[in-house]
Parts: C-alpha cells; structure tokens; sequence
C-alpha cells in the first residue's frame, strides 16, 4: 500500500470514544471502518420526506408578515444557515397550515444552479428562534425522523461531509437548474451509531462550529476597525491640526499630491498570453505570477527588494477582485 492510499484508509476509519471492535462496511461507493456496535441504514428507511409549500411569485409579500418563508436562498454553501440573508415572508391569505414547521427540523435543498454548491445540502431550522411563523418552500424537503432513535444533528452533520456531499451532487439531475432525485437520496447509505453516541458527536461539532461563528465574527469586527482607520490615516496621517483641500480630498497642509508614475517605476509591458497547455509545460527557476493567482515560470522581469503586485484587468490575486500584494524579490 503506497502512503497516499494508507492517509486514505486512515481517513476513513471513525473512531469515537474507546471503542476497540470495528467492522469494514459499504456506504455509497466506498468502505470504511466504523464501531462495531454502529449499524448501515438508507436515508429512507428512516426519514419521511415531505416536500414543500409550492408558490408563486406573487404569493410573497413586499413587506415582513406573520409568515416567515424558508427557501434555498438561506442556505450556505455546502450545507447551513446563511447568516445575515434577507427574510422572505408570504401572504397571510394563502398559507398552507401543513407547511408550518411546529418543531426543530432538518431539510435538504432540492434545487440548485448548476454549479451545485448546495443541491442535497442539508439545513436545521428552530423554529423557537424566530418570532413569526416559519414555512418552508417547494426548494426544500423536510426530513422527518420515522422513529426515536435517529439525532437530526448528527445526520446534518453527516450531509455536511465533504465525502458525501461528492455522492449526492451526483443524485442531481438538469443542466442549467439542477433537481434532486429523491429516489436516490432515499437509498443514500450511511452509519448510524446508537443515539446517546449521535448526540454526542453532534455536540462536539456543533461546539466547534459555535467557535468558528465566534472566530468570524471577530475576523468581521477586525476588518470594519481596519476599513476605518485606513479612511482616517491614510487622508488625515497622525497628530496634524492644518489641513488643506486638494484635488483628491482634504489632506494634511504639508502633504503633497503626486501621481503614481512620478514616484515608483510601473513594469506593465510583459505579457505572456499561454494556453493552460502551455502553462503547464512551462518551467524555470523564477515564478510569474498572473492574475487570479495563475503561476508561470519566466526567465526575466527579475526583482530585488520589495515591490507591489497590482491586479488589473478584473483580475485578482486570492479571492479579493483588484487587489494588490506587497512582495520581495
């Protein structure tokens, strides 16, 4: 077994607690070793599914309602809640009393474009937290538990892996819009440990994800801090009582006003338009960096010391548009 395959088989044994017994079993289109006490259920033996409210266009209200309406716009990619989304109500006078969810319920998006980031996706909708009535739509079905041995928390979690989030984008049928095959997902396989353990796994998740939403948050606090001190330094510097009006703003009154290529030398003229074939080809001992992060290898436009990279063209350098990055040669 070479050691990618053994980081494989590694990957996919679960262990939980002090579990020492294990058996190999089948999930949809691999094994993997689990307790032995853990057993391999479908999706439909213990799951009803119900679709939900189907609507149109104008059955939604242009303003908030008693009638909060769940749709796949409140889904994060790969599964959850997406924070801060707008809130869609409906009508009050064509609600369907059968599409109130009364209790605490998991759901999995049935519609999707066609990328798919959040066809099959699973989400847990408490009612308790919100003042309105909540319903949800046609786009989502609700998983409802047929007996008392199932946690929905730990099957959320279960939908939300990667591993089989890959399974079930293939249960999508469609090009443009993609529909989830229900007979599918009903037959999806997966291993169900005894309750007590599901909650348990769950709750170690759920405890990381309550980390994660914190550590966000402070990444977001930090950033609108930044935002309003680079607006304040970078146009009124530190500790400066005159200031005078330019062509650019009002600025301290012994700053200046250049323009860029008065003060650094621009290098813009090396452009090397490759097919991907032949930047794959392509080697040498100095990085080029492209935008949108491409890496080829050229032998000139060698630098010493710092520079900046600035992307233009729409590009980007990374996952923000028109950024820049300081470098050092």
């Amino acid at each position: 077994m070479t050691p990618a395959s053994e980081y494989v088989a590694k990957a996919k044994k679960i262990r939980f607690y002090k579990e020492e017994n294990f058996k190999v079993v089948e999930t949809d289109g691999s094994t993997m070793e689990v307790p032995e006490e853990w057993k391999v259920v479908r999706l439909g033996e213990i799951f009803k599914f119900q679709r939900g409210f189907s609507y149109r266009k104008t059955d939604l209200s242009d303003s908030p309602t008693k009638y909060l309406f769940i749709t796949i716009n409140d889904f994060e990619k790969g599964g959850g809640l997406k924070r801060d989304n707008d809130e869609i109500y409906l009508r009050e006078n064509v609600i369907d009393n059968r599409f109130i969810i009364s209790e605490r319920s998991l759901f999995v998006a049935n519609t999707d474009m066609s990328k798919g980031h959040i066809i099959g996706a699973p989400l847990i909708i408490d009612p308790q937290k919100y003042p309105k009535n909540v319903l949800h739509s046609m786009d989502l079905t609700r998983l409802i538990p047929l007996d008392d041995g199932v946690e929905i928390d730990f099957v959320f979690y279960y939908l939300s892996w990667e591993d089989v989030r890959r399974v079930v984008r293939t249960f999508a049928q469609g090009t443009n819009v993609l529909h989830l095959n229900h007979d599918l997902m009903r037959k999806l396989k997966l291993p169900l440990p005894p309750l007590t353990e599901q909650r348990r796994i769950a709750d170690i998740l759920s405890t990381l994800d309550e980390a994660i939403e914190a550590v966000d948050k402070g990444i977001k606090q930090a950033e609108r801090i930044k935002k309003g001190l680079m607006q304040r330094l970078l146009t009124c510097g530190i500790g400066h009582e005159k200031f005078k009006d330019t062509e650019i703003g009002r600025i301290p009154e012994e700053w200046k006003v250049v323009r860029i290529g008065d003060v650094v030398e621009v290098y813009d003229k090396n452009r090397i338009p490759l097919s991907e074939a032949e930047r794959k080809n392509r080697k040498g001992p100095y990085p080029y960096c492209g935008a949108n992060g491409v890496i080829d290898f050229i032998d000139d436009y060698i630098f010493d010391g710092e520079f900046v990279l600035l992307a233009e063209d729409g590009g980007s350098y990374g996952k923000y548009e028109n950024s820049a990055y300081i470098m050092s040669g």
